[in-house]
């Protein structure tokens, strides 16, 4: 195993957060296990939380079953989440910067942000 591993984890909570349910939570353990190991998550989009295509491409990237296929690092995840949290991320960091979401109040912002911050 490897850090990409941890991107998987971080995709878990990721869409646990957007969504507000697991991405792979069933009835079982056995059932949650099995649905991890062979099941895709269902789609962002038909959650009750709507979440913007790009950020549940990012969320299904991290979630891809075959390690490869996900991001191979924490700072390679950590240029989209920026991006796609409109940049706060580099942006309170500037000097004088005030931290915070510039305005921006929805769930799926403020998840992102707190995701870029970990990342």
């Amino acid at each position: 195993m490897d850090q990409r591993a941890d991107i998987f984890s971080f995709g878990c909570i990721l869409y646990e957060m957007l969504a507000g349910h697991g991405a792979f939570q069933r009835d079982s353990p056995a059932d949650t296990i099995s649905a991890v190991l062979a099941q895709n998550p269902p789609e962002l989009s038909h959650s009750d939380r709507p979440v913007p295509p790009m950020v549940e491409r990012l969320v299904l990237r991290c979630l891809e079953k075959k390690p490869a296929a996900r991001f191979h690092s924490a700072s390679d995840l950590a240029f989209p989440l920026e991006t796609l949290s409109g940049g706060v991320v580099a942006d309170s960091h500037a000097e004088g910067a005030t931290p915070g979401l510039s305005g921006a109040t929805t769930g799926w912002r403020k998840a992102l942000f707190g995701a870029a911050g970990l990342a």
